[in-house]
């Protein structure tokens, strides 16, 4: 009995699953083959994993078809704050073997990797959104950095500072022409429609507005409510 790789296997198939979970229903054609990746690698994880201990290099096939997991499941609709869940659960993992520990590192990096993605190709409405996820993205990173220094990984890093720093680099950039949150307050409740109009002349921002301070009835706002600053940032 190899416990290393049973080990390795369970935690495997414990991401495997949660990776499944983070994605949306109804099923659709991408989520389907989520399952199937995510079926077929649960399957062959414990011949991929049994290895001799002096070639844990060779764990290509394994670690390629672990990725394609968490490619599929951006494809399937795993958002920034779903895949947050595998950020969270990799240090309930506890492996006691180094395969095992392996098997986890590399879920954090992904982990990381598809929020980096996500962030990169995500449409922002203000500098205080940007703020809030510059600030748990930048957290996220730090223990996955601190195990690789003491592994005294170099290559991973260096390639996770870098991500790291490229991530922020993004974002702050990005954040400089948003508009701030701001807070108003009008002497009477007012629609949210007329509001709109007197903050941007455009009532299509009524969506923004309903949505920014959670206003169950459009017709009869808050006297005091949030919203994103007009003119230059």
């Amino acid at each position: 009995m190899n416990h290393s790789v049973d080990e390795a296997t369970a935690i495997t198939n414990t991401v495997l699953t949660a990776l499944q979970k983070i994605v949306p229903g109804p099923q659709t054609t991408a989520s389907a083959q989520l399952a199937f990746l995510c079926g077929q690698l649960s399957a062959g994880a414990p011949n991929l994993l049994d290895i001799p201990a002096n070639e844990i290099g060779d764990l290509a096939a394994y670690f390629v078809a672990l990725q394609a997991c968490f490619d599929q499941a951006i494809k399937a609709g795993a958002t920034y704050e779903t895949m947050n869940s595998i950020v969270v659960l990799v240090p309930t993992l506890n492996p006691k073997y180094n395969l095992g520990a392996a098997v986890s590192n590399f879920v954090m990096r992904m982990a990381l990797a598809e929020q980096s993605n996500i962030l990169a190709a995500f449409t922002f409405t203000s500098r205080e959104q940007i703020d809030n996820y510059l600030n748990e993205i930048v957290a996220n990173f730090e223990p996955a950095i601190d195990v690789a220094a003491d592994n005294m990984d170099q290559l991973v890093y260096q390639a996770l500072i870098g991500l790291q720093s490229a991530v922020v680099n993004d974002l702050s950039l990005r954040a400089i022409p948003l508009p701030q949150v701001v807070t108003v307050t009008y002497p009477v409740a007012l629609p949210a429609l007329t509001i709109a109009q007197r903050l941007y002349q455009d009532p299509t921002q009524v969506a923004t507005i309903v949505a920014m301070n959670d206003i169950p009835a459009p017709l009869f706002c808050p006297r005091s409510l949030q919203v994103l600053s007009v003119g230059p940032p």
